[in-house]
C-alpha cells in the first residue's frame, strides 16, 4: 500500500543511514547530507573517483538491485575490499600481503583487547577458505543463521589492516538485502549502532575459549538486533504513512481548486519529501519525476512541467536545484 516514490525515497534514506552509521561504528566521521547527495545522483553520473564513499555507494546500490557478489576463492573478498573501500583506507593501512593482511593486529582498543585474530596471511587464507566452504555448500543452515555465522567468522578472522567492520557489515547487508529484504538489509548498520555495546559483547563472549566455538547466543543476540531494525522501519513507514495522508489532506484545503492531475504530482511532492533523509534536500528530480509520471498516469511531459512551473509560481513548489532541474514542495503548505 506504500505509494513507489515513498518506497524509492525511504530506501535511499536508509541506505545513506547505512553507509554513516557503519563508518560511525568504526569512528570514521562523515557527512550524512553528502553521502545522501551520492546517493541520489550516482543513478545518472559516471564514476567520480574524487568523491569520498562514491565507490562504497555504488557497491551498495549494486547489491540492492540484486547483484549479490558470488565469493568463490579467496581474490574475491580482495576485489570486493579493493572496490567497496576504494579511497577510504590510507595507504600504510593497506595490506601488506598479497591478498590480506600478514601481520598482527587485535581487535579492541587500548588496554581492552576483545580479541587476536591469526596474525599471518596463511592462517588468514585457511580460516577464509573454510568461510567459503560453510558460504557455498552448507545448505542445511537456514540463510539467515548462516549470514550471521559468516558475520562472526570474517569479523574474528579480521583478513584486513583495516576496513574489516565496514566490509563485514557490507556483506551482511548485502545478504540479507537478498534473502529477506532491502529494508532489513539497510537497517543492520543503523540497529547495531543503536545497541554498540551489546553488539561487542556478543563478539566477546563467543569468542571466549571456554565456549568452545558455540554461537548459540551469539545468533540470538543478532537476530535480535535485526529484529529491532526492522521494528524501527515499519514504525518508520507507519508513522510516515500517517504523516504523508495528514499532508494531502491539507494540500487539499489550501488548494481547493487544484485538479486531479495537479493533486497526483504534488502528491508525489509529498512523498519525496516526507520519505527523503530530513536535513537534506536531495530527492526525486525533475527529470525523474517526469518519467515516472509518464510510465504511470496519462500526464503528458508538457502539461507535467506546465504545472510544476504554475506550482513554482505561486510558491507552492520551490527551485532547489538546476542541474539537473529539482524542486520540493514548500513546508509552510503541509505543516
Amino acid at each position: 500500500k506504500i505509494p513507489t516514490v515513498a518506497i524509492n525515497s525511504y530506501t535511499y534514506s536508509m541506505l545513506t543511514n547505512e553507509i554513516f552509521f557503519s563508518n560511525e561504528i568504526e569512528g570514521v566521521h562523515t557527512n550524512p547530507e553528502e553521502i545522501s547527495t551520492i546517493v541520489w545522483d550516482t543513478d545518472t553520473k559516471v564514476d567520480n573517483k574524487h568523491r569520498r564513499l562514491e565507490s562504497t555507494i555504488r557497491q551498495y546500490k549494486a547489491s540492492l538491485q540484486a547483484n549479490q557478489r558470488q565469493i568463490n576463492n579467496l581474490s574475491d573478498f580482495r576485489q570486493i575490499y579493493d572496490q567497496l573501500l576504494e579511497g577510504e583506507i590510507s595507504k600504510d593501512s593497506l595490506p601488506d600481503g598479497n591478498i590480506f593482511r600478514d601481520s598482527f593486529v587485535y581487535i579492541g582498543r587500548q588496554n581492552n583487547t576483545v580479541h587476536l585474530p591469526p596474525d599471518n596471511e596463511q592462517d588468514i587464507s585457511l580460516a577464509l577458505s573454510q568461510l567459503i566452504t560453510f558460504m557455498n555448500n552448507d545448505d542445511d543452515v537456514i540463510p539467515i543463521v548462516k549470514a550471521i555465522v559468516t558475520h562472526f567468522m570474517f569479523e574474528n578472522t579480521h583478513p584486513f589492516r583495516d576496513g574489516n567492520g565496514r566490509m563485514g557489515r557490507y556483506l551482511l547487508s548485502s545478504y540479507l538485502s537478498n534473502k529477506l529484504d532491502v529494508f532489513t538489509g539497510l537497517s543492520i548498520s543503523t540497529s547495531i549502532h543503536t545497541h554498540v555495546q551489546n553488539y561487542y559483547r556478543l563478539f566477546r563472549d563467543a569468542g571466549n575459549s571456554e565456549n568452545r566455538a558455540e554461537l548459540t547466543l551469539f545468533i540470538e543476540g543478532m537476530l535480535e538486533i535485526i529484529a529491532d531494525g526492522q521494528t524501527e522501519v515499519l514504525n518508520q513507514f507507519s508513522l510516515r504513512m500517517q504523516t504523508l495522508q495528514n499532508g494531502l489532506e491539507k494540500l487539499k484545503q489550501k488548494l481547493p481548486d487544484m485538479n486531479d492531475d495537479e493533486s497526483n504530482i504534488l502528491y508525489i511532492f509529498l512523498q519525496s519529501k516526507l520519505f527523503t533523509s530530513s536535513g537534506t534536500t536531495d530527492g526525486i528530480t525533475d527529470n525523474e519525476l517526469g518519467e515516472f509520471i509518464k510510465e504511470n498516469s496519462n500526464i503528458s511531459r508538457r502539461k507535467f512541467k506546465d504545472i510544476v512551473k504554475k506550482y513554482t509560481g505561486n510558491g507552492v513548489l520551490k527551485t532547489i536545484k538546476r542541474k539537473p532541474l529539482q524542486h520540493i514542495l514548500n513546508s509552510e503548505y503541509i505543516n
